[in-house]
């Protein structure tokens, strides 16, 4: 008799639940294995047991449906069947009082057995599902802040916002509350509780506009307001949240006669201090708040000047803070504060800048679209004006572009700003987007359309690594609790990659199918577990992660294609070049025209335009009309640009309206004959002499040669590396493994500390009983392992020594432990005359130093399994095959795909010094760990790495390699045809 329970999330906190829920939040599972066997009659036996609670059923339960069982077929059960299990007046171990009470948080198991209906005997083991009951917190509220003034506005506009904490309930809702608070004499808390609703709303969002159509404030009085979140699964609406989902109570009196402080601005002096600045008004005095980004109502500092200027110092280095400046206008009646604004310290690498620190979107009620926007016209963003001096106009109140506020306490300074696809309602006010500032005294700084897209692009990459290298952690989790803490860090790690989705540039403008996927995707990730996940449901996850993160950035691609300069053509052979994410095929004519299609009535409007290719097969790139000259070309006439012969490559066609820069994208190829082709976007695979120069950059090794070339192009063809995608992972690993295409054998040369960083975590050998006991340095075994010129290495006693140079240890002492063994020997040798000095320098022999490490590291790893084997089958090749195993594996692979008659097992020296035999062994050691090879087509570098390198040793620099094949030198940049 097979019985399986499992419990679906969120988990209830109390037993009454389970009996009056209208959806499930139980199944039971139950198998008579007896295929023989129908018609069996069963009861059930349930326990509950966890916090001091045992719980269990009466053995006949009232009101419980008769169970029959056949032979062979599952029959499954859910609460809904199940609900008499859970009536008061059927379970033992709880009192009414506890039933009708949420459970105490922390774990619990919910076990079944079944009994035989006529003979009363226990047919079936206990089995149990394990849930964890852990509350949320309530919304944390942000604006308006306790105590705040708000100022009245004509029409009514007021903006409450808080923060979610929740971290496992779904669906979640909130119960927006406002009242007026009558007695301003009690404390507030009371006297909300005492008051009733003026206004109370539900809502998914966490920002709430509370505008003119809503019922008019009133000017001078107090007013309250609370959030309660609660989840919309019926009765169980707040039990998932500790204080029933409220949130506390923030009060604020409305006024008319005191305006927050307006042009609030932050100036990063150097990377630790900051000036806050803001235009002086009519108030008595400021106060100036600030916190790290993320902290709390309680996590303010204050300053408080008469002043309008504020210097912030001991600050930390590229992080984050919040500020905002409240102006008192009578005394001890309450501060009338600015938005939130926020301003990031640079690095010590970067530059002081401005930062208007304009918080993100806020709604405006008026969203009717501004039809036009012309030069040297104004709109507003927050409460600054922003005078025009360039747009592109996208239609439907959208607008690129750049221009200035000025600032009128800075002696009107002039500070650029640039703005791209934001929304302007009617009211020329910016209802959505971002306005980007920068200082720039001299109008000489450029914008780049590219730069924001790419960042976006590239910080997705970043927070998908982060979360690949969790699921990695995940997976070498040792029990459910620390699952549950790293699942944790991915389900916050979500909520960063679900706001860097939002901010995908364009994305409003995509098909609604399309902004519906990625809304979809962009909840996909996050991760709820009930159980200990294994090793394969963990794969599952990563899998499907992978082909998740693949979608989303195919979608932002999409949506970054309709932010190029739509009036910027480029014509190819009479037709027009598709920008970015295509490949054109090159055909007989050499001659490309780009051309500005602009209307201009006065007929002498010019813009500025460059070209750049990027040969597949040359050593140089081409430039027009030169590297650092610009191509003056009038509106609506063409640029023609003439070639001998057109270069397959990647192409980069740059527009300069005015001061802004445009970057077009596209590549051209041949058709490719060679056979070998990539399957995803044609390109010609062929490895040739000039492509292995690009890839091994600045090698001078004596091995880069057309025959090398030639074998690598047999290498990966016969292999079945089909598609650039494999070419670039392939590639990227190699370049480090053998030190840019120069070290085809492991060096043995260990820094003392290095050989702790590189096999301190070995195991099933003695590498930790050895490396770890004091005896390794006082017996001066060391002596034996330690090949490098660096110390702490080589210094021996020798008092008796007379002669030589003598040093003394330093005070400073470098421990090293794992489990129970421990060594400690000094940080650091200096030359001495002194009564202390007992140490000589002794010199060794490297070479046998280096077969003693590698002996005692690679024991019994990877096949090696007699005495040598270590130095034997030390890492040779390209890919630093190491151990018998492998050598003996990829001979094996590499005869049956190339036909050759390799035996590297018992000639291992010829992966140092055969060039076929250095190539094919790491052809053949990727065809036998990644099964299929296309699997590579799924994968990120990172997951190669940890394939390649179980330590991911070097990972950053191997993803370098990657993007650098991939993104900036484009060799296997890869674009459907």
């Amino acid at each position: 008799m097979q019985v399986t329970p499992q419990l679906v999330p969120p988990y209830s906190f109390r037993l009454s639940d389970y009996k009056t829920a209208t959806n499930e939040k139980m199944i039971l599972n139950l198998l008579l294995t007896d295929v023989q066997e129908s018609g069996r009659q069963v009861r059930l036996k349930m326990y509950m047991e966890g916090q001091g609670l045992h719980i269990q059923t009466l053995d006949f339960v009232a009101g419980a449906s008769p169970i029959l069982l056949d032979g062979g077929i599952n029959l499954r059960l859910t609460n809904l069947e199940l609900q008499p299990y859970f009536e008061l007046t059927n379970l033992v171990g709880i009192s009414p009082a506890q039933y009708g009470q949420p459970l105490p948080e922390g774990k619990y198991d919910i076990c079944f057995e079944v009994y035989d209906m006529l003979s009363g005997k226990r047919i079936s083991k206990k089995s149990c599902a394990t849930m964890f009951l852990l509350l949320n917190d309530p919304p944390f509220l942000n604006v308006p802040g306790r105590g705040d003034l708000v100022t009245a506005q004509n029409p009514q506009n007021i903006v409450f916002n808080w923060t979610p904490r929740h971290f496992n309930a779904p669906s979640v809702q909130y119960e927006f509350t406002l009242k007026e608070l009558w007695d301003t004499g009690i404390d507030p808390q009371a006297a909300f509780m005492a008051s009733p609703p003026l206004y109370q709303t539900t809502t998914f969002a966490t920002t709430l506009l509370y505008g003119p159509a809503d019922i008019q404030l009133l000017e001078g009085k107090t007013y309250a307001w609370q959030v309660r979140a609660f989840t919309g699964d019926g009765g169980t609406s707040t039990s998932l949240f500790r204080n029933n989902g409220q949130s506390e109570v923030y009060h604020f009196t409305y006024t008319a006669n005191c305006s927050a402080p307006m042009y609030v601005l932050s100036e990063a002096k150097n990377s630790r201090t900051v000036r806050i600045t803001w235009q002086n008004g009519t108030h008595l005095r400021y106060q100036l708040q600030y916190r790290k980004k993320g902290y709390g109502e309680k996590d303010w500092f204050e300053f408080w000047t008469q002043n309008s200027e504020v210097t912030i110092q001991n600050l930390e280095a590229g992080q984050t803070y919040e500020f905002r400046v409240g102006g008192e206008c009578t005394p001890q009646a309450g501060l009338a504060y600015s938005a939130v604004h926020e301003f990031t310290m640079p690095t010590e690498e970067e530059m002081a800048y401005y930062n208007c620190g304009m918080p993100p979107e806020v709604e405006i009620d008026n969203q009717d679209p501004l039809p036009n926007l012309e030069a040297n016209e104004v709109f507003t963003a927050g409460d600054f004006p922003i005078t025009v001096k360039w747009v592109d106009d996208h239609g439907g109140g959208r607008f690129s572009g750049w221009g200035f506020m000025t600032v009128p306490y800075l002696a009107d300074t002039k500070i650029r700003v640039e703005f791209k696809n934001i929304k302007i309602n009617t009211d020329h006010q910016m209802v959505e987007g971002m306005v980007e500032t920068s200082y720039d005294a001299n109008w000489s700084g450029i914008v780049y359309v590219d730069e924001f897209i790419q960042d976006i692009s590239h910080l997705l990459t970043e927070l998908f690594s982060q979360k690949e290298e969790l699921l990695e952690q995940l997976s070498d989790a040792d029990g459910f609790e620390e699952q549950q803490g790293i699942i944790s860090q991915i389900n916050n790690l979500e909520v960063t990659i679900g706001q860097q989705i939002d901010q995908i540039p364009n994305k409003e403008n995509l098909p609604q199918e399309l902004q519906d996927e990625l809304e979809s995707l962009k909840q996909e990730g996050s991760i709820v577990s009930s159980s200990e996940l294994t090793p394969q449901e963990i794969e599952t996850l990563s899998n499907a992660d992978t082909k998740r993160r693949e979608r989303i950035k195919e979608i932002a691609a999409i949506a970054e294609d309709g932010l190029r300069n739509k009036d910027f053509k480029i014509d190819y052979c009479d037709s027009i070049v598709k920008f970015d994410k295509h490949n054109e095929i090159i055909k007989e004519c050499n001659k490309l025209k780009l051309r500005y299609k602009k209307e201009d009535s006065t007929a002498t409007k010019t813009v500025q335009m460059k070209l750049r290719v990027i040969p597949n097969d040359e050593a140089k790139d081409l430039f027009f009309p030169s590297k650092d000259s610009w191509k003056s070309v009038k509106y609506n006439e063409d640029w023609e640009v003439d070639f001998d012969s057109i270069p397959s490559g990647e192409y980069l066609a740059e527009l300069k309206v005015n001061d802004t820069i445009y970057k077009h994208e596209f590549r051209m190829q041949k058709e490719c004959t060679s056979g070998y082709c990539c399957e995803v976007c044609g390109r010609d695979l062929t490895v040739t002499l000039a492509k292995l120069k690009k890839i091994f950059e600045d090698s001078e090794s004596e091995y880069l040669t057309t025959n090398t070339a030639t074998i690598f192009t047999k290498a990966l063809k016969d292999g079945g590396f089909t598609t650039c995608k494999q070419h670039a992972h392939f590639f990227s690993q190699i370049i480090l493994e053998c030190n840019n295409f120069k070290d085809f054998e492991e060096g043995y040369w260990f820094k003392l500390l290095n050989i702790y960083d590189t096999f301190g975590r070995q195991t099933g050998n003695d590498t930790q009983e050895t490396i770890y006991s004091q005896s390794f340095w006082d017996d001066e075994k060391y002596i034996n392992y330690i090949s490098s010129n660096k110390c702490p290495h080589r210094y021996i006693k020798k008092p008796e020594d007379t002669t030589s140079t003598k040093y003394k240890t330093s005070t400073d002492k470098i421990t090293k432990s794992r489990g129970s063994l421990s060594i400690s020997f000094p940080k650091s040798f200096s030359k001495s005359k002194d009564s202390t000095a007992v140490y000589n320098l002794k010199r060794i022999n490297s070479e046998a130093n280096g077969e003693n490490l590698f002996n005692l590291v690679y024991k019994n790893k990877n096949g090696n399994n007699k005495d040598g084997d270590g130095w034997k089958y030390k890492g040779r090749g390209i890919i630093q095959l190491t151990g018998r195993e492998n050598y003996r594996n990829a001979s094996t692979k590499a005869n049956a795909t190339y036909g050759t008659i390799f035996d590297w097992e018992t000639n291992p020296e010829q992966l140092a010094t055969d060039t076929e035999s250095i190539i094919y062994s790491a052809t053949s050691w990727f065809l036998n760990n990644f099964k299929p090879i296309s699997t590579l087509d799924n994968m990120i570098s990172y997951q190669v790495t940890k394939k390649v390198n179980t330590a991911s040793d070097k990972k950053e620099q191997r993803k370098q390699n990657y993007d650098r094949l991939i993104s900036d030198i484009k060799l296997y940049k890869c674009d459907k045809k």
